[in-house]
């Protein structure tokens, strides 16, 4: 709950800066409204620590992307490496804020976001493997079995089962135009 309301703070003085302070207390009011995030603080389970993190990593993602400090580098690989540390997937946001930055043409920015994650990566692929005797954690084992050409298609069927029994293309449609429009800026811009 702790994490929940420190994102939920953090939100609000992000758009704060960016937007009228009505627009923030909006803003910040409909992210409490979320019923999702009523539910995971509650599971016990480490869900609203990474939630912070990836608010946190696309907030500090988007200030190297428009002026990019010594600052926020140190915080964007501080938080890539936590990030990793909180779950065994938790390399996957960090690429992806790390990547529109090489896009923005922030390339010592990005190429040092991906170097952070990488070695973080390793480094706790290295431990695991010195502990356990395998470079991934133990649910991967326990989760993921049989080929790649198996593993794909079931993962996209329960992606489409996400979609829609859970609602979950309402929110993977503004995330879509957001990329789309995104890229679309990336090449006007050349």
């Amino acid at each position: 709950t702790c994490c929940y309301a420190v994102m939920v703070l953090l939100v609000y003085c992000h758009c704060a800066k960016s937007t009228q302070p009505r627009s923030a207390w909006l803003g910040a009011l409909l992210l409490c409204l979320s019923p999702l995030l009523w539910m995971w603080p509650s599971s016990g389970l480490e869900t609203s620590a990474v939630l912070l993190v990836q608010v946190a990593l696309f907030i500090c993602a988007e200030r190297l992307g428009a002026a990019p400090t010594r600052r926020d580098l140190w915080q964007f690989c501080l938080l890539a490496g936590l990030s990793i540390l909180l779950r065994a997937d938790g390399f996957i946001f960090p690429v992806l804020c790390a990547l529109p930055l090489l896009l923005r043409g922030r390339f010592s920015a990005g190429l040092t976001g991906l170097l952070a994650v990488a070695s973080m990566f390793l480094l706790c692929a290295a431990a695991r493997y010195a502990y356990y005797g395998d470079p991934l954690p133990n649910t991967y084992y326990a989760k993921v079995s049989g080929p790649i050409r198996e593993r794909i298609p079931a993962a996209l069927q329960q992606l489409f089962g996400h979609c829609t029994h859970d609602g979950l293309f309402l929110y993977l449609i503004p995330v879509a135009l957001g990329w789309a429009a995104f890229a679309a800026a990336c090449f006007r811009r050349k």
